[in-house]
This record gives C-alpha cells, structure tokens and sequence, in this order.
C-alpha cells in the first residue's frame, strides 16, 4: 500500500515549498505530515490541530487558480511552523458563505492590514483541519503506514484478535501481509486453501499447499492401554495391541516447493523464517493439530557439497550427494510440532 511513489523525500519538501500552487490540497498537506513524521489522527482527536502547520484562507475575491496559494513559515528565522494560505473553504474568500459587502470588506481590510483576517482564520484554520481529516477517514491508502502501524489498521487487526501494539509484538510474524486476508481468517472455517494462500502471501512464496489426513502414530497413555486381566481388554470396543494407535485425524504437513537455495536456508531452524512460519500456522489454527513442514529445493538450486562450509554440509539438511538430476531429490522434513 505504502509504494516508494508515496514517500516524502527532501526534495519534494523543497519543491512544495518553492511551488505550492502545483500541488492539490490534499497531497501537499498529505506530503507535510509524512515528512514531519506527526501522528495525524491522535493528534486530531485531541486538539483538531496539527503542531507546525497552520492554515489561512485567501481574502481575494477572483477566480482561485489553485488550492494552495502559498506555503511559508510563520517565522523567518525559525522556520519551523509554516502557514498555508487555501484558496476555499473560509469566512472569506470566494467561496464563503457572508454577504458579499462583508467579503468586500474582509479583502479591502486584508489590504490595509487589518485584524478581520486574522480574526476569521481563527475559526477557518480549524474548518480546514476538519476538512482534511474527514476526507482522510475514508481513504484507507493515506492513513496507511508502513508495517500496519496506523490506527485504523490497528482496528482492522481487532477483528481477528490481536488488536494493538502489544498483541502483534508478542510473534515476528508479517502481520502487515494478513490485512489482505482479513475477512477469511475472522471467519470460523480453517480451510487447506486458506492457510496455504496466507503462508504464500506472508512469505512471498511461489507454491505453496496442504497436505491432509498425515498418518501419525500416537502413544496410548497408561492408563488407557490393555492390560491382562485387568483393563481394556473387550475384544471390539477398547482392546489395543501395543503403545501406540495409528492416527489420520490430527496431523497435516505444510509443503513449500519451488525454493530458492537461500529461500529453502531461510525455513531450516536455524533460518530466520522457520519460527515465523510455526507462530504464524500455529496463529490461523483453531485446533492444534500436529504438523510437519517440508521444504522442496528447486532441481537448479542444489549447492556443491563442501566440507566445512556450513551453508553446505548441515547434514540432514543441505548436504546432498550424489546425481539429484537422476536420482531425484527427497524433500527435507521438519517436524514442527508431533
């Protein structure tokens, strides 16, 4: 959302500067506070003002050529507030509401150096901030920041549970990502598709799929195991050979294919995304289920092996031997929770 097009480098500040009359209204106010770095809207909440910026509506009376009409600092050798002058919008102007002699009067006293201006953007500089922000509520692609770190993104977050800073800050996971699937992960189904597509979409990932129904064999606690003469031993109903059952229901394994050699290093355990990828899965399941992630290497992608060199030779991991180009390559699996 936050493309590199949006940002407030120095030299559009310069240029807003030099020429205000260019810019609309709204993305000249837009590029100020981005570059001012101000919390708009809880700043808004409190005081309808923003710190530095202060605006004034021009007295003349003919046609407005542009939004802004100018754009300099209250004070000349501070320099640090600035006091935009809009063409719309005010007690005066062409586009106020008074009687025209009013207006009239307004202008000749703007001429003369009078107080009825300033007197009058008192309430103007107040109508121009509601304005802007009322035009900024309903524009999701202005209040955005990068990382999710806006308000309104924070209340979009609350739908799927961890609403606020300290919520998200407990797992490194790439919550800015989740927003586009927001409406599939407030619902109630956890479907393979789903989960497949939020793990592809985090993680930048080219194939990504689920596979069900793992066969998985579970220990039978003591106490629940057969026991001659004793215990469980009804031939049909709770009578089980062995420590353990086989079981289809409760495991499943996340297959990553198509990986780079540095992506495929990045989900080992020792990578950086592993424990990202298990908070995230662990995150969109509402059952805990048991899983396995397997990470598939591209053909192209199989590094030399070399002993010592540690990106190579982790053995079980990226140490591979022999002819993969004939023989095939065997994917590597993790167990991520048993």
């Amino acid at each position: 959302m936050d493309g590199p097009y949006r940002q407030s480098a120095p030299h559009m500040i310069d240029d807003l500067k030099a020429n205000p009359q260019r810019y609309s209204f709204f993305r000249a106010v837009d590029i100020l506070l981005k570059a001012s770095g101000q919390q708009v809207e809880e700043r808004a909440l409190q005081t309808q003002k923003v710190e530095d910026l202060i605006f004034r509506v021009a007295p003349g009376l003919g046609f407005p050529a542009s939004d802004v009409v100018s754009l300099r600092p209250v004070d000349e050798e501070a320099g640090d507030e600035l006091e935009m002058t809009v063409s719309f919008l005010g007690l005066h102007g062409p586009s106020s509401p008074l009687p025209s002699h009013m207006l009239e009067t307004a202008a000749w006293s703007a001429g003369e150096e009078g107080v009825q201006q300033a007197f009058n953007d008192f309430f103007s500089n107040r109508l121009v901030w509601l304005f802007y922000l009322i035009w900024r509520k309903y524009r999701y692609y202005v209040r955005y920041n990068a990382g999710a770190t806006d308000q309104f993104s924070d209340w979009m977050f609350s739908l799927i549970g961890i609403g606020g800073d300290e919520s998200r800050g407990k797992a490194d996971v790439p919550w800015a990502k989740l927003l586009t699937y927001l409406g599939v992960v407030a619902g109630r189904v956890r479907s393979a598709e789903m989960v497949s597509g939020v793990i592809a979409h985090a993680f930048s990932l080219p194939d990504v799929s689920i596979r069900q129904l793992e066969l998985r064999k579970v220990e039978i606690p003591q106490d629940q195991r057969a026991r001659m003469g004793s215990v469980n031993m009804s031939l049909g109903q709770d009578f089980v050979i062995g420590r353990f059952v086989e079981d289809r229901a409760g495991k499943f394994t996340v297959v990553l294919r198509n990986l780079t050699f540095q992506r495929f290093r990045d989900f080992l355990p020792s990578g950086k995304d592993y424990a990202r990828l298990k908070e995230l899965v662990e995150f969109l399941l509402k059952d805990q289920l048991a899983y396995d992630i397997e990470l598939n290497l591209q053909r192209n992608e199989v590094p030399a092996f070399k002993l010592g060199c540690p990106d190579t030779a982790s053995l079980g991991w990226t140490t591979f031997i022999g002819n993969t180009q004939r023989e095939g390559l065997k994917p590597v699996v993790l167990q991520a929770r048993g």
